[in-house]
C-alpha cells in the first residue's frame, strides 16, 4: 500500500518526477522534425542543470535559467500532471547556418505548450 501511494505522489509531483507516458522515440511533433529531442526531464534535474549566476542589487546570486528566470517560472506554472517537458536541439546544418536553437519544449496532449530558448544562434 505505501508502494503505491508513494508512486501516486511521484505522479502528482512535477518536482520529483516527469510522468509523462511518452516514449521520445514515438515523438513527432510539427516544426521539430530537424531537432533532436531528449527525455522526458524532470523540472528539478532542468533547473539543476541551468542554474547561472545573475547581477541583483551588487552581489551575484545563482538562480535556475539565470536572467530568463522569470520566462522559466512562466513556463514551469503552465506544467500539468501528465505533461512532459523535453529537451530540444536543433541540427548541425542549422548551428552552421546561424539558426540553430536549443531549449525546452512543455508538451501536452499531442501539442507543445511553451518553450523556453537556452541559446540560439
Amino acid at each position: 500500500m505505501k508502494k503505491i501511494l508513494y508512486l501516486i505522489l511521484l505522479c502528482l509531483s512535477p518536482v520529483l518526477s516527469a510522468c509523462c507516458n511518452i516514449d521520445v522515440n514515438d515523438l513527432a511533433i510539427d516544426g521539430y522534425q530537424n531537432f533532436e529531442i531528449s527525455g522526458p526531464l524532470t523540472i528539478s534535474a532542468i533547473e539543476k542543470k541551468e542554474m547561472a549566476a545573475v547581477e541583483s542589487d551588487g552581489s551575484r546570486i545563482m538562480r535556475p535559467f539565470g536572467y530568463q528566470h522569470e520566462k522559466w517560472q512562466v513556463f514551469k506554472n503552465s506544467y500539468l500532471p501528465g505533461d512532459c517537458i523535453f529537451h530540444i536541439t536543433s541540427d548541425e546544418q542549422s548551428w552552421k547556418s546561424l539558426s540553430g536553437r536549443e531549449g525546452y519544449i512543455l508538451y501536452r496532449n499531442g501539442e507543445v505548450i511553451s518553450t523556453i530558448l537556452i541559446k540560439i544562434s
